[in-house]
């Protein structure tokens, strides 16, 4: 098996100040940052500020011929931003079809984290990889989505953003 290089552009966010690249919804940043797992730079989802709001970025590709899987590494982090507790949030692949404005053939999740469920410390980065099911028939495209959505869960409000590093999405 050969994997193919890195299919996203501006993985570690490092090109301009902005998500260059990087398809946007709700609250999102790219602030600079003296701790980021890799470069300057990072991807910020969040804070929400509300439950049931959400936070996305995400970045459509091509599908190389011959792609039967895809894999997903990246780095994540709390952002400490205002005291709430970190907000849900989970990765997906959308797999699309070649005509513009197709509907998504199927969507997976790849990674899902709970509310309430935190590093050691804000400071600490965990590492993910992960590999999606087989391609489906008729996908031309593929969408990689971070998704954060806030949360209340009795009197906790799990709205505090995270920070997303060093993204890696290759075929096999």
């Amino acid at each position: 098996m050969r994997m193919s290089g890195n299919l996203l552009k501006n993985p570690s966010f490092e090109d301009a100040s902005t998500l260059a690249f990087w398809d946007r919804s709700g609250v999102t940043s790219n602030p600079g940052d003296p701790q980021a797992f890799e470069g300057l730079k990072v991807a910020q989802l969040g804070p929400v500020t509300a439950d049931g709001a959400v936070a996305i970025i995400s970045q459509r590709v091509l599908l190389p011929s011959g792609t039967q899987n895809l894999h997903v590494s990246f780095a994540v982090q709390n952002a400490v931003i205002d005291g709430t507790s970190t907000a849900p949030w989970r990765v997906t692949i959308q797999w699309l079809g070649g005509a513009p404005n197709t509907p998504v053939l199927l969507e997976e999740t790849l990674v899902t984290r709970q509310a309430g469920m935190v590093t050691v410390d804000s400071n600490d980065w965990l590492t993910y990889v992960a590999v999606s099911g087989p391609k489906p028939t008729g996908a031309v495209y593929a969408r990689l989505r971070f998704i954060l959505q806030g949360d209340v869960i009795g009197a906790t409000n799990f709205f505090q953003g995270i920070q997303i590093d060093n993204v890696v999405l290759t075929t096999d």
